[in-house]
């Protein structure tokens, strides 16, 4: 065969394979649309966003509903939705860039670097706060919270709401989620970078990733796109329990988009965040004293589908919930917000089984 006739084969070849990937994609395009839509003909809350990219590629990809049901706005995907906890996916990366730069160390105590400090305190480090083995209690799971959430506490004012609380286990002996430990991490990104954890953030994250629908969710400012929180009270939507943004802070206070979260996750997992060996930390789940693994590295959830490694968060705040997740070794990223208290902790998992399978069985085409 002459080498003509070579490249005109390999180019048919390549144009077929293509035609044969879209054609197929077609189908898992479709599968997922039908859950996606079922799922949200069941109510579950006023407006979905939601993605799927795989091998870089955008698989799937919806926004349904209404962001604001009083103007009847619907959503895109880049309407800016509260995210709760996946803020400490941010908290994290941050505390990790202040380390690359050698302001800290992981292991070094918190005590050294706040401007509140407790005795109690005294053997708990950074990495504790960051993989939630503290044992410093919850804030948020406190009956005073719900007294205290529709204040603007300063910080001063939120940490003495579990500063003087026993430890529930000993540094390192186990595993319990703490909004307390990542609040005060902000504290610490304030401390040792001088500037507010929301300054720090616009200039080291945000603006170095373009991502510019995330923003610390501030109830006064202007944000364009901002979606409406809502719950439902005799099986009609109302707005929803209101929450001052100032206690959440580096726990939760954030808000952002499905296409920002997104370039987000990518940019992250591909180092333009903080150098590899510090994500590998983020990605690698933190083990208890005895050598046991907490099933959660640093800001992240660590799990697992059908053999695959899956790198997750989710976050909860007064009328939002968000999620977002990577299986890094196919590619695959999902992320899903919904302005009311919808269920992408379910619907994201069945899109990614829907996916996974697919890639299997058609893994050699």
């Amino acid at each position: 065969m002459s080498k003509s006739n070579i490249l005109i084969f390999l180019s048919r070849t390549l144009v077929l394979t293509v035609l044969s990937i879209n054609a197929l994609g077609k189908g898992i395009k479709s599968d997922i649309d039908s859950l996606v839509t079922d799922h949200f003909s069941e109510g579950h809350s006023p407006a979905l966003s939601l993605k799927v990219v795989f091998k870089g590629e955008t698989l799937y990809e919806n926004n349904l509903g209404y962001i604001d049901l009083e103007h009847s706005l619907s959503p895109s995907s880049d309407s800016v939705y509260r995210v709760g906890s996946i803020t400490k996916e941010f908290t994290a990366a941050s505390i990790l860039q202040l380390v690359d730069q050698e302001k800290l160390k992981l292991d070094d105590t918190i005590n050294q670097y706040l401007p509140y400090k407790a005795d109690r305190w005294s053997a708990v480090t950074v990495r504790n706060l960051l993989n939630h083995s503290s044992g410093i209690p919850n804030y948020t799971a406190m009956e005073v919270f719900g007294e205290k959430m529709t204040q603007d506490l300063s910080h001063q004012e939120l940490v003495r709401l579990f500063i003087n609380r026993d430890l529930e286990f000993k540094p390192g002996a186990e595993w319990g989620y703490s909004n307390s430990g990542y609040y005060l991490l902000g504290l610490i990104i304030e401390s040792v970078s001088g500037e507010g954890y929301e300054d720090y953030l616009q200039k080291n994250i945000f603006d170095k990733l373009s991502l510019n629908n995330t923003y610390y969710c501030d109830e006064t400012k202007l944000i364009p796109g901002r979606a409406s929180g809502y719950q439902k009270e005799e099986e009609q939507w109302v707005n929803a329990d209101y929450i001052s943004m100032k206690p959440p802070f580096s726990a939760g206070g954030l808000c952002s988009s499905v296409n920002d979260l997104l370039n987000w996750r990518a940019s992250l997992a591909e180092g333009m965040v903080v150098p590899a060996q510090y994500y590998d930390e983020m990605v690698t789940s933190g083990v208890a004293n005895n050598g046991e693994p907490f099933g959660y590295g640093l800001g992240f959830r660590l799990e697992e589908q059908d053999g695959l490694k899956k790198v997750v968060h989710g976050g909860g705040i007064n009328g939002f919930i968000a999620y977002d997740a990577h299986y890094p070794e196919i590619d695959l990223y999902i992320v899903a917000l919904t302005n009311s208290y919808g269920k992408p902790y379910e619907l994201g998992p069945e899109i990614e089984k829907m996916v996974i399978q697919w890639n299997q069985e058609h893994s050699d085409h």
